[in-house]
């Protein structure tokens, strides 16, 4: 079972207002699903699943710090396994710091999630 974080109904493929300043003009803007797993905690049991994050980013990076602002919206600052005073830049090494989550992929395109014996925790 994984945890998977897919886009809201209001993230469109176009940038809003806020993002577009970031986007090189002329870069087309898609959807980005990183498949990330709990191989980087050492010595702390995680008994989380396995995470999946989509987002409307134009690069990887982009993809990263989209997936990190969603993941500390979700989990918060408390997770049982991790600790309390969890900041937005940990979950993926953000800004030289050390990542909780190992990127295992970086997929291409609007994700089709296959979740019909609902194995999988989405979070909207």
């Amino acid at each position: 079972m994984a945890f998977a974080i897919t886009p809201d109904a209001d993230e469109a493929l176009t940038p809003s207002a806020a993002s577009a300043a970031t986007i090189t003009p002329g870069t087309v803007r898609e959807y980005r699903t990183i498949v990330a797993d709990w191989e980087t905690v050492d010595g702390v049991s995680v008994d989380l699943r396995p995470v999946v994050v989509t987002v409307p980013a134009a690069t990887t990076q982009e993809a990263l710090e989209a997936a990190s602002d969603r993941l500390q919206e979700h989990f918060g600052p408390d997770v049982d396994g991790l600790g309390q005073g969890i900041e937005r830049d940990w979950w993926f090494g953000l800004n030289q710091t050390d990542p909780f989550l190992r990127v295992c992929a970086v997929i291409v395109g609007v994700p089709i999630l296959d979740n019909a014996d609902r194995t999988t925790n989405e979070i909207h």
